[in-house]
This record gives C-alpha cells, structure tokens and sequence, in this order.
C-alpha cells in the first residue's frame, strides 16, 4: 500500500533527480526538511517495495514502478501550482510552494476541473512539463544554461528550482521561461557566469545556472 507520506517522496525524488547528477539522502531530508534518519527509513520502505533504487552513478532513483506511480501525484502537484498561478494569481514562488499543500486534497474530480479550469496545460509557469492524465511526460530537448558557450543565445525553457527566495530573484532579473539570454561570459573553476538577458547584464552562480534550462 502507497501511504500518502510516501507518495510525497515520490513526487520529491521525481522532481529532484531531474535537477540533481547524483541524488543523496542528504539532498532529499534538506528538500523535505525532514531529518536524516527520518528519510532513510523512508527509502528503506520504498525500496522493499521496489520503487527506489539506489546506484553509485546517480544516487537515489526511482524504479520504472516507482516512477509511473510518481506521475499521478506530479500531475496533481503542477495543476495545482498552475491553478494557484492562474486561476488564484499567486505569484509563481508563492504558487510553488502552496501546490504542496493543496495537492494533497485533490482527488479526480477535482483534477479533472482544475484541468478545465485552466485549459488542460501541458506546462507550468516555469517551464516545467505536465504529465498527461496518460501518464506521459512531454520530452523538452535542452541543456543547463551553464552548458552555452560564451556569445551563444538561447531561450529559457525552464526554472528547476524550488526555493521561493532564488524563484523570487530570477523573477526580478527578468530570467523567465521563453526569454532570450545570451551567455556573456563564465568564469572558471565553476565561477561566477555572466548573463545578457533584454539587453541588461546580469550574474549569477554557477549553481543557479545549472538549474534555468535553455534551448538553443
């Protein structure tokens, strides 16, 4: 049996292991803001059950179970932050972080308006793609801002970021999804990259850059 408790780890792995190379228990307790023991055992659960994996390339995944159980709960969630953005008109930090609370009453007669509601959208307002009521995932081909070369343009397609402080700043920088940036220069050792973005420039870290993707 699928608890609701686990059914938010899910979701959280799902979304992390998009973001995240090599994803830790440590990376998913500071996600959850739940403790270290607390996560482990969670994972434990969760592999007996065969919906975790763990392997020493990417850290924790989720098995092909695991993540088609994941893809109901991750539609949930985006309509419910789509349904906050537009419908509601929270602004989009304030929308993701909301979405996890009010997924968590929405059973399918409530989805199913919702997806009325806000005309069936296939993407949030950061980019990120909606499961189908299918359970298909759209497939968005492009790469890590950071991975540009200097000069090189691209269009942001998404924000892979969850903390509502840096969703807050890209906001204010004008670094949205289907804006034009131009990578101006990067420095090395993982430095500081410099950013043109409607005509204005623009640094952020590194990390940061990691987690906008762009097509080129």
């Amino acid at each position: 049996m699928i608890t609701p408790a686990m059914e938010r780890y899910l979701a959280a792995i799902f979304r992390l292991q998009q973001m995240t190379p090599e994803l830790t228990i440590s990376d998913l307790a500071h996600h959850l803001d739940v403790s270290l023991p607390a996560v482990s055992t969670m994972i434990q659960r969760l592999e007996k059950q065969r919906l975790v994996e763990r392997t020493q390339e990417r850290g924790l995944t989720l098995s092909a179970e695991g993540q088609q159980r994941a893809m109901p709960i991750i539609r949930r969630y985006l309509l419910a932050e789509v349904f906050l953005n537009d419908v509601m008109r929270f602004a989009w930090e304030e929308a993701h972080t909301l979405a996890y609370t009010l997924f968590q009453g929405v059973n399918q007669t409530i989805e199913d308006r919702i997806d009325e509601l806000t005309g069936s959208p296939a993407f949030t307002r950061r980019g990120e793609p909606i499961p189908t009521r299918d359970g298909v995932l759209p497939i968005i081909e492009d790469v890590a801002l950071g991975e540009l070369q200097p000069g090189e343009q691209g269009t942001i397609s998404r924000i892979q970021i969850s903390d509502p402080d840096r969703l807050r700043y890209l906001s204010e920088l004008g670094l949205l999804p289907q804006k034009p940036v131009e990578l101006v220069s990067a420095a090395p050792f993982e430095g500081p990259i410099t950013l043109r973005c409607a005509g204005q420039d623009c640094v952020i870290s590194f990390e940061m850059a990691g987690c906008i993707r762009v097509r080129r």
